[in-house]
């Protein structure tokens, strides 16, 4: 699943790219993801009414917007573009899907609304606001210990899930080495808890230690991308070795040559 959003990932950043470059003189070449996040608030509206039919006209206009937004100018990573075509999905999965109750289709909704935000509003972002309930529910399980292991399993899926619809909102604001560092924690508990294993052998409290650091904001927000670092230094090395054995070759080049012409000059005389 991850490898096909990736790749989903890398079709769309194309597909804009290639947007970009046929609608340079277009109207709606100047848009961005505040436009974008303007316009999402009458799929929410829309959508709080249960005009679900309406709501998804307005979001497949907004598809359309999306081609034309400058990613570089907004300051978004691969990796991030891939967080938000996977918050976008979740929306568009939720409008599409009629079999959903009312509030589990919201929170698709919303997952796509708070991932928006959390780009155009760095500083205050929305998502915010529902890590601290959150952060208090997930600690209050960590600390039970009268739950059987259904019960644990069941309270474990809903923070899981509540988790989800801010995930990609907190991930906007945090490198790839931290996203990796949170998601294996929640896969490493998951994994634990669906084998019967007891609560002292799970990272829970990492897990708990690790979403507190990203809440408070303690690391620098989307610093440069691990991935693009190491790229600049194979490239960087790649152009040093080349030019490195290029001069070398002419060195030697101009060395022969100065013989052979002090040899000839030697012969000549």
């Amino acid at each position: 699943m991850r490898l096909t959003v990736m790749g989903g990932a890398i079709i769309w950043l194309l597909f804009c790219f290639v947007g970009q470059e046929a609608n340079a003189d277009a109207a709606n070449h100047d848009q961005s993801l505040k436009t974008v996040y303007t316009a999402y608030q009458d799929v929410i509206e829309l959508a709080e009414r249960e005009r679900w039919a309406e709501a998804k006209d307005v979001l497949d206009s907004i598809e359309r917007m999306l081609p034309a937004i400058d990613y570089e100018e907004e300051e978004l990573t691969v990796q991030d573009i891939h967080v938000l075509l996977e918050a976008y999905e979740a929306a568009a999965a939720s409008l599409a899907s009629a079999q959903q109750a009312p509030e589990n289709r919201m929170q698709g909704l919303l997952k796509f609304q708070l991932a928006l935000d959390a780009v155009i509003n760095e500083n205050h972002p929305l998502f915010q606001r529902l890590a601290g309930p959150f952060q208090e529910r997930l600690e209050g399980f960590v600390q039970s210990s009268s739950m059987n292991k259904e019960e644990a399993q069941a309270q474990f899926n809903e923070l899981k899930n509540e988790f989800e619809v801010i995930r990609p909102a907190l991930y906007l604001q945090h490198s790839e080495t931290v996203r990796s560092r949170i998601d294996s924690l929640w896969v490493a508990v998951d994994r634990g808890m669906r084998e019967g294993k007891e609560f002292h052998e799970l990272p829970l409290q990492e897990l708990v230690d690790e979403l507190d650091q990203a809440f408070s904001n303690e690391e620098e927000r989307r610093s440069i991308d691990p991935t693009l670092i190491g790229i600049m230094i194979f490239v960087s090395t790649v152009l040093v070795v080349s030019l490195s054995y290029a001069g070398w070759k002419k060195y030697k080049a101009e060395r022969r040559r100065a013989k052979m012409s002090k040899s000839e000059d030697s012969y000549r005389q």
